[in-house]
């Protein structure tokens, strides 16, 4: 973020601190700054680039949170000690797409094997149409997956253990970030604003 004065510095990071740090310091409670990293460094700018191409595009967006043993797994064979918290890891849906023969030692269930074979017929039907849902499917649920039409309402496929349609993920965050860019912010804060066990204007 293009922070031009210690004045406004200060101001950006209090409002973040406050807003993803009610205790007033970074560290004590690993969710909150898995939740702050992923809207900062994800959540934010996708969002933020789905708004700006859609103008221009069809869009389709989704998210995946399916999470399973199978995951788990694979990702604590993958990085050590990588499932801290809750909820699913950025790219975690390759892990269902993907043969890995260093992974071959995973069962995966039949919920799991359910899910890849969904992902595969989504990537499949976009490849070669251009559109994941270009026809009724029971595979899918019988979805057709409507494009990005909409800069406020942002609608999305949730790929869990069944699709769903929604609209403006993690919206009260989203808001936050569009009021904090309001004031003249006009690049990401970088992490060194706002590090260590507690707020450091420098």
């Amino acid at each position: 973020m293009n922070i031009r004065t210690q004045r406004d510095r200060r101001e950006a990071g209090r409002k973040i601190l406050n807003f993803y740090f009610p205790e007033g310091y970074i560290g004590a409670n690993i969710d909150q700054l898995l939740q702050y990293t992923s809207d900062d460094r994800f959540v934010r700018p996708i969002q933020k680039t789905v708004q700006l191409i859609s103008k221009y595009t069809p869009i389709y967006f989704y998210l995946f949170s399916y999470s399973s043993d199978y995951g788990i797994k694979t990702l604590h064979k993958l990085i050590r000690d990588s499932r801290l918290t809750s909820g699913v890891s950025h790219l975690e849906e390759q892990f269902y797409m993907w043969k890995r023969h260093d992974l071959e030692d995973l069962n995966p269930t039949g919920f799991d094997k359910l899910i890849a074979r969904r992902l595969m017929r989504i990537w499949s039907n976009f490849i070669k149409t251009r559109n994941p849902t270009p026809f009724r499917d029971q595979l899918l649920q019988e979805y057709i997956w409507p494009t990005v039409t909409s800069q406020s309402n942002i609608t999305y496929m949730q790929i869990d253990k069944n699709l769903s349609l929604q609209q403006n993920y993690r919206h009260k965050q989203m808001e936050f970030w569009e009021s904090v860019y309001e004031h003249g912010y006009s690049r990401l804060i970088e992490m060194g604003h706002i590090t260590g066990n507690r707020y450091n204007p420098t």
